[in-house]
């Protein structure tokens, strides 16, 4: 049998939810005392990624006058990961009052107390970049051959071909001026050798008709 969930819930039902912890959660021993070894002490904050093993961390190796990542502490390693600590001023500034301190109570569990977080750290994962010498990675560009006689025909909206000096006709090279004299002249050898033809057809033909009238007388 599928027992299916109600289709609406109450905040009677919503208020019955018990806290469940997240996977891997192991409950901690909290000592009545946190306030007397706390004082005279700072907090400190500190962010890790998952995986980092805290208890390997002896000592903070920060910069407290770094103004970037490039510029901040030396690297540390650990497990052949390459770590860096960088401090957050701007989250020292604005984020105290966001967190509360929890500390065990004299009756057991956890209770809120009035301890600030003085500082808060970062620990990053870094990641070293070979040097790449580009000139040796650049693949030389190759220019493409230049079409003589082109012209831009096409022109964005209010300008006309008088706004570019693409659109103006190109002047004839050397070798486009010895073609066209060359097609002129072949076209008039042309012309000439048509005419020859059609001047010894008519030639022919006045004979024939000559020949055709003496026959007949």
């Amino acid at each position: 049998m599928v027992i299916k969930s109600k289709e609406y819930v109450s905040d009677s039902d919503s208020e019955n939810d018990e806290f469940e912890p997240p996977k891997g959660f192991k409950p901690q021993q909290f000592g009545a005392d946190f306030a007397k070894a706390a004082k005279d002490k700072e907090i400190w904050l500190i962010k890790a990624p998952k995986g980092f093993d805290m208890n390997e961390l002896k000592k903070l190796p920060v910069s407290f006058t770094a103004t970037s990542l490039k510029k901040g502490p030396t690297p540390f390693t650990q497990n052949d990961v390459t770590y860096t600590v960088n401090e957050e001023l701007l989250t020292t500034e604005n984020a105290p009052s966001k967190y509360t301190v929890l500390a065990g109570g004299k009756t057991g569990g956890l209770v809120s107390t009035s301890a600030k977080i003085n500082r808060f750290y970062n620990i990053r994962e870094t990641v070293s970049i070979p040097k790449i010498d580009f000139d040796a990675a650049r693949v030389p560009r190759k220019d493409v051959e230049e079409v003589e006689g082109l012209r831009m025909r096409h022109f964005p909206t209010g300008y006309d071909a008088n706004d570019f000096e693409e659109a103006k006709a190109p002047a004839q090279s050397e070798s486009s001026k010895k073609r066209s004299a060359d097609t002129t002249e072949d076209a008039q050898s042309t012309k000439k050798s048509k005419k020859d033809k059609s001047e010894s057809g008519d030639k022919d033909k006045e004979k024939k008709k000559k020949k055709k009238s003496k026959k007949q007388k």
